[in-house]
């Protein structure tokens, strides 16, 4: 038995709200039928096969009402997060139970293969989610387009090994030569190893395969919970990993919203009503300040 609680008004602008307000009338359904009944107007009374449809219906939305929490956070990267979240909406509406509404169901899939079909071919969505180290290449369906991603990504780390090799290079030959050599400007025995041994060092360095390496390394590393933050791991593996953590800095991140905009206006709109229309713009301001900030 759920408590009673206020029945719940959908808004145009948004769509979960209709979801919102389908569960809680399920919830109080029981409660609703019997006020009407009492009030003597059973003709508003939804029928057995209405209110079941109503739970199909609510079955299926539920998932799309995560992924949009999910996808509407502030403080925390999810970019990454999208090919995870379409992967698990298209996988959870393949496995739903067959006796949930087929066309809506049908509907649904419809638009998400049209909206997201060619999704993780654009590069920093699918980067962020190989550099997520929650996920990495699990979402990707194609594996074409994780080589795609991998080759941008390997080139990007190439011109940034060749930029730092340029900005700390160092004449070979004052480097392969032994500190007395240099000092007394004499030849010695160990000229033609040092000068070997610096051509071999210069061969085994090349900026393509420490990119190479430096990503496979990465590939190699267990991957985390999927409640850490992907950020701190990048943190405490920048050692290990120089470039592509600068890379990961750059690529994970949180995609512009109005998200933030939006919920600042609502709760504008809850504040200011009739009974309050008298607060100052300071005031209201200071409120809404208040209330975003002090959580």
């Amino acid at each position: 038995m759920f408590p009673v609680k206020k029945l719940i008004q959908d808004v145009e602008t948004r769509w979960n709200s209709t979801y919102h307000m389908l569960e809680r009338f399920v919830q109080q359904s029981n409660l609703v039928t019997t006020t009407l009944c009492l009030l003597g107007k059973n003709y508003l009374c939804l029928s057995n096969d209405g209110l079941s449809l109503i739970k199909k219906v609510i079955l299926l939305l539920e998932y799309f009402d995560e992924a949009t929490k999910e996808i509407s956070e502030e403080k925390f990267t999810s970019l990454s997060k999208v090919l995870p979240i379409v992967r698990g909406l298209q996988d959870s509406l393949q496995v739903i139970d067959d006796d949930v509404d087929v066309q809506l169901c049908e509907e649904l899939k419809k638009h998400l293969n049209r909206r997201f079909a060619a999704m993780e071919g654009i590069f920093y969505i699918g980067a962020s989610t190989i550099l997520d180290h929650r996920v990495k290449k699990l979402p990707f369906s194609d594996a074409s387009n994780i080589k795609v991603t991998e080759e941008h990504l390997i080139s990007i780390l190439h011109s940034l090994n060749t930029n730092e090799r340029s900005e700390s290079s160092v004449a070979p030959s004052v480097l392969s030569l032994p500190e007395s050599t240099i000092k007394s400007g004499k030849k010695s025995l160990w000229n033609t190893f040092d000068a070997k041994a610096e051509k071999i060092s210069q061969t085994v360095s090349n900026p393509s395969s420490e990119a190479i390496i430096e990503l496979r390394r990465y590939f190699e590393e267990p991957r985390i919970s999927r409640i850490e933050d992907p950020l701190s791991w990048w943190k405490k593996k920048a050692p290990i990993f120089p470039n592509l953590s600068k890379v990961a800095k750059r690529i994970l991140c949180v995609p512009a919203t109005s998200v933030p905009s939006e919920r600042l206006f609502s709760k504008a709109g809850e504040l200011i009503s009739q009974r309050q229309s008298t607060l100052k713009d300071k005031n209201v301001n200071m409120i809404l300040f208040l209330n975003k900030n002090l959580k």
